[in-house]
């Protein structure tokens, strides 16, 4: 039974984003090759240095110097996330920069972007990130004069490693859980629209953890929910 209940697991993950202008939801979801892709936006990782722009404590574990970076594919609105990590006696130091160009109201964001993340324990991960961000986008009032705006966030983040479930002789197992939360988007957003402050404020919470563990593959699955509650989503 344990064997067709696995065999059967299927995640649906829905992203969406109402009320916002054409080009916004690629900021609010922070999309990724590995991102909305997969319904997947890496809240509960701490595999990959690149998830500190979902989470700013994924990056705890890290031990050398790491260049990371990810971007949309086959979109017309283009994003382009790259940063450092870089390992520290006391934590790891992360700096990254966000650019987005898109052909719609939203136009051109610019971001900067500075962490610092801990492996408090061998089972909690804490991180801070400070962003300052820009815009220059056309008015959605005469649709052709540029106008700009800039903006002042801070997140917060946490990752927690739970104890592994079970794990039988036909490979089927419940290990390497992780459970990740964010607070993102605290203090001033760019809002060169009223409908699409970037970036956006609110939580965001998912789950992580391993079912298949065999000699040639192994698979990880992943659930997590945003809510933004400026602008609503």
């Amino acid at each position: 039974m344990k064997k067709i209940l696995f065999a059967c697991i299927l995640f649906f993950i829905n992203s969406s984003v109402f009320s916002v202008s054409d080009g916004s939801q690629w900021i609010y979801v922070e999309s990724a090759s590995v991102g909305t892709g997969m319904g997947y936006t890496g809240v509960a990782s701490l595999q990959y240095a690149g998830d500190f722009f979902y989470n700013p404590a994924s990056p705890s574990f890290i031990k050398n110097f790491t260049i990371f970076g990810n971007t949309t594919i086959f979109s017309k609105d283009f994003l382009l996330n790259a940063g450092v990590a870089i390992p520290l006696p006391y934590g790891v130091i992360t700096a990254a920069g966000k650019f987005q160009n898109s052909k719609k109201l939203v136009g051109n964001v610019n971001a900067f972007q500075i962490g610092f993340s801990k492996a408090l324990s061998k089972n909690f991960c804490l991180g801070f990130k400070g962003s300052f961000y820009n815009q220059v986008a056309l008015s959605s009032a005469t649709n052709s004069n540029f106008i700009s705006d800039i903006g002042v966030a801070f997140d917060v983040g946490a990752v927690f490693i739970l104890p592994d479930v079970f794990q039988n002789s036909d490979g089927f197992t419940i290990k390497k859980n992780t459970f990740g939360i964010t607070i993102h988007g605290l203090g001033k957003p760019s809002a060169v629209h009223r409908d699409s402050p970037i970036p956006a404020m609110g939580f965001r919470a998912g789950y992580g953890f391993q079912w298949i563990e065999t000699k040639n593959f192994n698979v990880f699955s992943s659930i997590e929910g945003t809510f933004d509650f400026f602008p609503s989503n």
